[in-house]
């Protein structure tokens, strides 16, 4: 890829970015993702299709923000095809972002077929393992109005996937369960590591709420 597509596309990039924790940073993290597990495999790499999938992943997520009933990767899939179209890329270049875009999305991307499509989506996943996946989380849930964690019935936390949107039931949903998803070795190996960090600090702030909510049994004598 030339120096002067690289800028193109970082310039198109940037000017779509709208929240922190899908920022230009989360775009070079899984650039970087990508290309160190494209530099293990044995097979070829398209790295051209693989820099601009990586680099245009998200670009339709105000579109989602805006919108929730639409799904970010289809948008940005078809923002991103027809953007190369209109700048003189391959059609052939175009519809081979155009799907690893579309099925880099853990909810509702479907299976990715092309090696890029799979070390995109590895990359993707792995920028929510570990610590940075608990940060980027938190910052999604404050952008859209979620809360840390929701409450039962019988005052403690819910730690279940099956209840209201909270950074708690994303990890329940998804974060402790992204290992499973991914394609490459190497990205499994490292998703691993990083689940350790991730699952100890989840279930210590769920540990703390419960206790500092246990405290709340004391309002029954307090209260008149």
């Amino acid at each position: 890829m030339k120096q002067e597509e690289y800028q193109e596309l970082t310039a198109y990039m940037q000017d779509c970015m709208s929240d922190a924790a899908h920022d230009k940073e989360h775009v070079w993290r899984v650039l970087g993702y990508a290309l160190k597990l494209a530099g293990e495999l044995k097979e070829p790499v398209d790295y051209d299709c693989l820099i601009t999938a990586c680099l245009l992943h998200d670009i339709g997520r105000a579109a989602q923000f805006k919108d929730p009933s639409l799904d970010h990767a289809a948008v940005g899939a078809d923002m991103a095809a027809v953007w190369l179209a209109e700048h003189g890329y391959s059609p052939e270049f175009c519809q081979a972002v155009r799907s690893a875009i579309r099925s880099h999305r853990y909810r509702t991307g479907g299976r990715a077929q092309s090696i890029e499509a799979q070390l995109l989506f590895d990359a993707d996943k792995l920028d929510v393992c570990g610590i940075m996946g608990l940060f980027r989380t938190i910052s999604y849930c404050d952008h859209v109005g979620e809360p840390y964690y929701t409450v039962g019935k019988d005052g403690l936390v819910e730690f279940t996937a099956s209840t209201e949107a909270s950074v708690v039931q994303e990890y329940c949903y998804k974060l402790r369960h992204v290992g499973e998803r991914l394609y490459t070795d190497g990205a499994k190996r490292l998703a691993e590591e990083l689940s350790h960090q991730l699952d100890t600090a989840v279930n210590s702030v769920v540990q703390q709420a419960n206790f500092a909510r246990a405290g709340l049994a004391e309002l029954e004598n307090l209260l008149l």
